[in-house]
Parts: structure tokens; sequence; C-alpha cells
């Protein structure tokens, strides 16, 4: 096969982002799919590609799945909701916010509304075709056409108000495309020829031709994360709905390849997902919708979720959850993660290995499964492709999945993650300080019991302008300090890929150690290495922590990051929340200072943490300190 070099290949190489070699293959692999699209046109046409996609599910069969009743029935109460109340509005005044003040959960809050608005009555729509859900549907769609962009303020780097970024394409702009273009699949001929007219140009004016006429690479087209899936997987799913021409949809497709390719390579080559929990969901939500859409396109000739290595992706999920509902919040990831239910069922029955790690809260004592506290249907920000998926997806009958008393090595990720006895839970991270999403927060831990997060980690804060700009590390969440991690002479650990950890080491019988002293960037701090133990079978974990100074007088403070009050007694601090309590005891007896701080969440809403300060200042040029902690 002769060599070809496209546009875009060219001006990412001369980025430095790819190498020849990575182009030359990129090249071949979109040219053999290029091909096999053109021999599949006919087989798999864009008009019948949504009924393939459902495999032979009717609105009928969905209807009569036990199983989903609870959310059928809450789908059915918000759709009768929503045809009650009047569309809101997204005015300038809250457009602006962003670039004006740094707010966006004002803004966004009032458009993602719409989109769980879209959600609800376009499922409801399908599933019951009732006269006042269909004409609710599409003032909404009709509502959404009518918006002055599709893409967020916050992702317009800062040039929101510049006329000419109106047809700019984020995260959300591509969903809406990408949820029209199904919607008017699905809902065939219910919706009014001018509402389907309207939509497919706005999708095709702010989507597809706005994606297809850039002569250079959008900036996520460039990135290592869950913005290459979710921005290219909406792109292509919408255009396999909606573009006629199978050279134009092959063309489209063959520049977006490398993108996908970006995202499985920004995974560790354990499958860990560097972000979290949620943006693992959000990213591979997004490609399997591709890969699947790809598959019955060409019927069945392109299977992408068979490349070597996405099954240790596709595992990553079953590791991030602890006993009773927790999962693991690394960087700006929750700690009570979204599970979804469709995607979880679709890679566990493609992928060999791969378990259902149903929260607890949706097992009955009798081990029947019950989805009426189901929360990730439809999310907070109405993601359609995810909710349908939930419904075309779900397996009749699911089991419980089993995470009690085991440990997971993740050594190329440098994360270590248990479940033991009473229903414990403990993590534990090394990596460096320039992760996607990152926190200065190399060699910190987390500590659970009963689905309580007991040694926090406080996750993402406030979305502001700040949080993404050279300001992030002045915020109390993203800060070392807001760690379960020690403070050197006042001092926390600093921002950038160079501050890491080293000589990290791993074992499988739940103990880890590291150096954490290169995080720190303190000429007189040699050495800092840590050792967790958490022993599986007790739920007991120790932590002892090791300092080499070139000169004695450092002041080391050993925080620790708890939910609520403690009270302190005989060199130790216990506490309880929620009838399950937790103690911190320390070698060396000394009493620990406790500090209130007040941080702003990620909805935006005040909250209030409480700091255990372990004081110590060594006489000698080395000193030791352990803590057990059960």
């Amino acid at each position: 096969m002769k060599k070809r070099t496209l546009p875009i290949y060219e001006i990412t190489y001369k980025l430095g982002l790819m190498t020849k070699n990575e182009i030359y293959q990129a090249s071949c692999r979109t040219l053999a799919l290029f091909q096999e699209i053109k021999e599949t046109g006919g087989v798999c046409d864009k008009n019948n590609l949504f009924a393939a996609v459902c495999r032979g599910k009717s609105p009928e069969d969905i209807k009569n799945k036990t199983l989903l009743s609870p959310l059928l029935n809450r789908l059915k109460e918000e759709a009768d909701n929503f045809v009650k109340t009047e569309i809101n509005v997204l005015p300038f005044s809250l457009f602006k916010l962003f670039d004006t003040t740094g707010n966006r959960i004002i803004y966004q809050s009032h458009y993602f509304l719409r989109r769980k608005r879209l959600t609800i009555l376009a499922l409801a729509s399908w599933l019951w075709k009732q006269p006042e859900h269909i004409a609710a549907l599409e003032d909404t769609i009709w509502a959404i056409c009518e918006e002055y962009s599709w893409c967020l303020p916050a992702h317009m780097e800062g040039q929101s108000l510049t006329h000419d970024n109106r047809r700019k394409i984020d995260l959300f702009a591509g969903e809406t495309g990408f949820a029209l273009a199904e919607i008017l699949a699905m809902t065939g001929g219910i919706l009014h020829p001018a509402i389907v007219n309207r939509a497919r140009d706005e999708i095709m004016y702010r989507v597809i031709d706005s994606f297809i006429n850039q002569d250079e690479p959008q900036r996520w087209e460039l990135m290592d994360n869950n913005w290459c899936a979710v921005c290219a997987g909406s792109i292509a799913g919408a255009a396999m709905y909606m573009v006629e021409d199978e050279e134009k949809l092959a063309a489209l497709l063959e520049r977006l390849h490398p993108t996908f390719d970006r995202f499985l390579a920004s995974f560790s080559s354990d499958g860990a997902c560097l972000e979290g929990l949620s943006y693992w969901t959000y990213g591979v939500g997004f490609y399997i919708n591709y890969t699947d859409l790809l598959y019955h396109r060409t019927a069945g000739k392109i299977n992408l979720i068979q490349e070597d290595g996405f099954d240790k992706i596709a595992k990553f999920q079953q590791y991030c959850y602890f006993p009773q509902g927790a999962t693991l919040n690394f960087s700006d990831a929750n700690e009570k993660g979204k599970f979804r239910l469709g995607l979880s069922c679709y890679l566990a029955e493609h992928i060999k290995g791969v378990e259902i790690p149903l929260p607890s809260y949706l097992v009955q004592p009798d081990g029947k499964i019950n989805l009426e506290p189901y929360q990730g249907f439809i999310d907070n920000c109405g993601r359609f492709s995810l909710a349908l998926r939930d419904l075309l997806w779900a397996k009749d009958t699911l089991a419980p999945y089993t995470i009690d008393r085991r440990s997971i090595t993740l050594p190329d990720a440098q994360w270590l993650l248990c479940s033991g006895a009473g229903n414990t839970g403990f993590a534990a991270k090394g990596g460096h300080n320039d992760e996607p999403h990152s926190h200065n927060d190399v060699g910190s831990f987390i500590f659970y019991k009963n689905g309580n997060m007991l040694l926090l980690d406080l996750g993402a804060g406030e979305y502001t302008k700040d949080n993404f700009s050279e300001k992030r590390y002045t915020i109390f969440c993203n800060r070392s300090e807001s760690h379960n991690l020690p403070i050197i002479s006042g001092q926390g650990q600093k921002a950038g890929k160079e501050f890491a950890a080293k000589d990290c080491r791993i074992t499988p019988d739940g103990s880890m150690s590291l150096d954490l002293a290169p995080a720190y960037d303190i000429p007189a701090l040699k050495k800092l290495d840590r050792f967790f133990h958490f022993d599986i079978d007790t739920g007991i974990l120790k932590i002892k922590d090791s300092f080499i100074f070139t000169d004695s007088g450092l002041e080391i403070i050993e925080r620790f990051i708890l939910p609520t009050e403690p009270q302190v007694s005989d060199g130790h601090c216990t506490f309880s929340i929620n009838g399950t309590s937790c103690s911190i005891r320390c070698s060396e007896k000394a009493a620990p200072q406790i500090s209130a701080v007040n941080y702003r969440n990620h909805d935006g809403k005040d909250a209030c943490i409480f700091t255990a300060d372990f004081y110590f200042q060594p006489k000698d040029n080395s000193f030791d300190v352990e803590f057990t902690i059960e």
C-alpha cells in the first residue's frame, strides 16, 4: 500500500505529537477503514442503523422487561412533568458569566436541564408515543436548534463572546449533535417534518460540516483523555446517522481515527484511567457507542472492541469499586461514581473477564436486583446516548460482583487498590503531579469502611475559570495540603511532571513503598520513604514514614483529612460518620491539632472538612513515625 500523509497528520507531525511511523500506521489503518465502509454501504445504510443498534428490541420489549420497571416509571413521571413545564431560557446574562466572572455553574445548570428534558421526552416519545410527549419533544428540539451555541462558554478558551466561536465543538456540542441525530433515527416519522429538517440542518452546520471544514486540528484531537472519545465519538456517531455520501463519511472517520488511538493510548499499560472512574465511564461510554455503531454500519466487518489491550481498559471499572458502593476518587473523580448499567452489561457480554460491579445499594437481601435507587440512568448532564443504551443493553438477569478481600496492583499507574474484612477499603497512589485533572497528591491514600470514606480525597472542587488556569493549585482541593500527606516546614508538594514518586514498589499482599521527597522540591529533604500495608483479613492499615534530612530543624506535619470533627485522647484521634467509627493511632503518642476547613465542593456548595495534624520537630537528621488506622 502506498504511503499517504493527510493534512491532519502533517499538522500533527509538525507539532511533534505523532512520529512518522505513527502517521504511516494511522494512514494504512484509516485507508483500510475507508475501503471497508465503501464496500458495505449497501449492507447497513444509515436508514437501518438504529434498528441494528437495537439488536431486534422494540419499545414493547423494553417496556416488558421487569428489571427496568423502576427506571421506566421514573421516566414516564418526569416526562409528564416536563410536558407541564415551560422550557427554561438561556439568556445572554448567564452565557457571559464565565468570561466576565469565571462562574460556569449557573449557565450550565440551565443548559443541562434542557439536555435532560430532551433525553427524557425523546425516550418517552419512543416508548409510549403519546401526543403530549411528542409535542413537548418537538418544542425542545426547536429550542435547542435556536441556541446561540451548543458549546459551553467555559470550553471556548475565554472567547465565548467572540462570534466566530459559536460553531466550536466541545464535549457537549458533540453530544448534542449525536443525541439529535440518534433521536431523529429513533423516532422515525412521528416528528413534524419541519422539526426533522431544522434539526438535520443544525447538526450538519454546527457539528459535522463544522468539523470537516476545519483546516487545523481542534484542541481535543491532540489531547490524551476522555475528550478524544467523547468529541470524536459524538461526531462519528452523528455522521453515521446523517451523512448520505459514503465517501464523505469514510473521509470523516478517517480523520477521526487517530483521535481514538490517542484516547486508547491515554490509559496506562495496566488499563488504568488516571483521570478516575467517572472520566473512564464518560470516555469509554462514548468510545463503545462509536465502536458499536461502526460495527453495525459495516455489517460486522470492523470490530474495534476486540483490539489488543482494550480488555485491560474494560476491566478498570470493576477495580474501582469498594464494599458498600464507595468508588475510587483520586484527582477530580467522585467518591460515589455513577454506575452505568448498559455500558457495564455490554462490556461484560463482549469481553472475557469483565464483571458488572453492581453497587450494593442495588442488591436486595435475597440477592435480587432492584434498580429503584439507580441514579445513573438520566444523569445531571442528560446524556441521551448512555441513557438509551441503559435500556437497550441491560441484561435480563444480573449477578452481584464480589469485591470482598482482594488486592489489585496497577504498577504502571502506581496504584494499589484493596478491599478487606469488615467492608473496609484502601487505595494509595504514586505517579506524578501533572496527570490528567491532576492534584498534587503523590503518595496520598484513601480509607473506607461500610461505603463511607473515612480518610478523604476531596475530589474536584467547584469548577471555575481558575480551576483550569495557572491558579489551579491555589485552590484547596487541588493542593497537597488537602490530602493525606506530610507537610514539610510549611510546604506542600509542587505541580509538574518532574515532581513524582521515586522507587515505587507494589506487592500483591497489600503493601506499597515509595519515596515522596522528589514531589516536594525541598533541598534539605533527601528522602521521604512512605510504606503502606493493608491487611485484607483484618481491614487494618499501617503507614510508616521515614525522613532523611541534610540538617535537622525541619518541622514535619503529618496531615489526615477527616469528614467530621474527631475526639482526641491519649495521642490518637477517633471519629464516627454514619455509624462507622475510625481511629488514627500514632507511634509517637503525639496529640493532633484539629482544624475545620471550609471549601467549595464540585456542586458549587459550601462544604467543610477537618484536618488532624500531628506535629514533629526532629532533633536528628532522620526520623520515623508510624500510624495505625482501623
